[in-house]
């Protein structure tokens, strides 16, 4: 308080910080430095019942993408960031976790792939005294619902008291699919020879039931007029000589004909909802190749398959 003219008085004023939630008594002491003497034989006051409640966390602020493109047949790390202020000092933050799930599901469904997403430690990106910066990722995946989402945030202090916030986003619409082998190889066969049958499969890799759809050409599509499926090193083989079917052991002369217009294969795709293997969302197709006479040579050509819609 330093020095006090005779006959004058001075005040101060002191802060006290709260370290646990509870109550407890203060007590204030004043003397002389120099020798002690009590002041007015008025050495202390005491405060009583002084209560320390703890100061609830808020979330100030989050932030997630909208609208979500999702990634063909694969995972897409999506970010829902948050701010959060604790007048306690951001010590007293226990944990921030996050859920993302379709509104129509709701928060406290089960994680699964179409709907619903958990990450129970979101990560520390940046604070200051009394406010912290967190990052919860999600790794959606492709064939996760689309429509409405939301995305919410609990912030837990070492009171386990809990904050919420919630933020809306939306994923799109995906039609994608995934063709394997890259390339059909019919082998070596001589003329008039019909292959044996060439298995192709076709996966849904989005998120909406799909028919498929093929279209062959040859040498280029610009000239798919020529209704050409395979040019060779003498002469060429026409569409109708390349047919497809969708099952297995079908006679060539009941597969369907390529033509130079995009065709349904009569392949349906749904959704897939297994997260831990593929269903009816993938499924084979079956591919036969007759050589016509005065054939000769490596040949080559072109097919362009495609998602549409499931009516």
């Amino acid at each position: 308080m330093g020095n006090i003219p005779f006959g004058n008085s001075k005040v101060t004023n002191w802060s006290l910080t709260g370290l646990h939630e509870g109550s407890s008594n203060i007590t204030v002491r004043a003397y002389c430095e120099l020798d002690g003497i009590k002041l007015d034989k008025l050495d202390f006051y005491i405060l009583r019942n002084i209560t320390i409640r703890n100061l609830a966390p808020v979330i100030t602020r989050i932030a997630i993408v909208s609208p979500i493109d999702l990634a063909a047949g694969d995972n897409l790390s999506v970010e829902c960031n948050a701010t959060v202020n604790e007048n306690n000092t951001v010590a007293d933050i226990r944990n921030l976790n996050a859920t993302l799930y379709q509104s129509s599901i709701g928060h406290y469904a089960p994680d699964d792939n179409n709907n619903h997403y958990t990450n129970t430690s979101c990560t520390n990106v940046s604070s200051n005294t009394f406010e912290a910066n967190y990052s919860c990722g999600f790794k959606v995946a492709y064939y996760a619902n689309n429509g409405e989402w939301q995305c919410n945030v609990s912030a837990v202090d070492f009171s386990n008291v809990t904050a919420f916030f919630n933020i809306s986003t939306s994923i799109n619409e995906l039609m994608a699919i995934d063709v394997s082998p890259a390339i059909i190889d019919y082998g070596n066969l001589k003329a008039t020879n019909v292959s044996g049958d060439f298995n192709v499969t076709i996966r849904n890799v989005g998120n909406m039931p799909i028919n498929t759809t093929v279209r062959g050409f040859a040498p280029s599509e610009g000239l798919a007029y020529l209704n050409l499926s395979m040019v060779c090193e003498s002469s060429n083989i026409s569409n109708a000589n390349q047919r497809f079917s969708a099952v297995n052991g079908t006679d060539f002369t009941q597969m369907t004909k390529l033509n130079n217009d995009t065709q349904t294969i009569n392949l349906t795709l749904p959704q897939r909802t297994n997260d831990l293997s593929f269903g009816n969302d993938s499924n084979l197709t079956f591919w036969k190749l007759q050589v016509p006479p005065l054939r000769a040579g490596i040949c080559n050509g072109t097919l362009l398959f495609g998602a549409i819609p499931m009516v």
